[in-house]
């Protein structure tokens, strides 16, 4: 049997007898307390992600929630960077994008603050994004795509899922899955987010480096000296294969140092 390890982002509202208890639970190196999320709008399927203007097949612009809907959203941010806890915001419309940033805006990097999914960003706020994190799947653009230009209009979405603008506004991205929304499967979320204007060692990145930087984790997400060890051997080169045509596969997989997958079997 493999350990994994757990980085968990809780849903309540921060206190000093939580933090007491994230203390002890974080000096278990498979286990680590390492932020507070709050919802700021609802989700696009449902057309309650929150917009600056009326969606096309469905009235109004979508619903507020959690503290973006009571009023407290900076004294919660403050609260949780407070703890020593990163504050991540659940934002999938363009105007609870908006207000993540500007929630976050000024933070140092080092609080780790991000936004999770911004599906949809405006114009107006694109110049907030420099230096900010987020959080994406791209596995959800399959689906959404599909429906953007009739729930959006053809301008609002060709704002949805634009990776390529936010990379060049200076936004560093994390790619998740959002499982069990969508499959826990990296190299089809990359294939996704290449397709789509993302360059295949932007993708990696993402995929890697930068989704163990937002847990807040040195050890993880590279093979540097004291990392812990996790490696996935794929058959191609994922910087210079043709991902339009085929994508890597795994061969391997190392978990901290032991081999754990392979796909012939060998390792069993």
């Amino acid at each position: 049997d493999q350990l994994m390890r757990f980085y968990v982002i809780c849903l309540d509202q921060p206190s000093e007898v939580f933090s007491a208890g994230r203390n002890v639970l974080n000096e278990n190196e498979y286990l680590a307390i390492i932020g507070m999320k709050s919802f700021l709008d609802g989700s696009f399927g449902s057309r309650t992600a929150k917009m600056y203007e009326e969606w096309c097949d469905a009235s109004g612009c979508g619903e507020w929630a959690g503290h973006a809907s009571k009023g407290g959203l900076n004294a919660w941010v403050a609260q949780v960077t407070e703890l020593g806890l990163a504050p991540v915001l659940h934002a999938i419309g363009d105007e609870a994008v908006g207000k993540a940033l500007r929630a976050i805006d000024g933070l140092s990097e080092s609080v780790h603050a991000r936004i999770e999914h911004a599906q949809s960003i405006a114009e107006r706020d694109v110049l907030f994004l420099k230096n900010k994190w987020f959080g994406v799947q791209p596995l959800h653009f399959l689906d959404e795509e599909i429906v953007a230009g009739r729930a959006l209009g053809t301008k609002r979405a060709l704002e949805m899922h634009n990776w390529r603008r936010m990379l060049d506004a200076g936004a560093h991205l994390s790619f998740g899955s959002d499982w069990p929304v969508a499959p826990p499967i990296p190299i089809d979320a990359m294939a996704v987010a290449i397709r789509c204007g993302v360059t295949p060692i932007e993708a990696l990145v993402a995929t890697t480096q930068n989704a163990a930087r937002s847990l807040q984790s040195t050890r993880i997400g590279n093979l540097g000296i004291d990392a812990m060890g996790d490696v996935v051997v794929l058959d191609k080169n994922p910087l210079n294969c043709d991902w339009k045509k085929e994508k890597p596969s795994v061969t391997m997989t190392i978990q901290a140092g032991n081999v754990v997958f392979t796909k012939d079997g060998s390792n069993e």
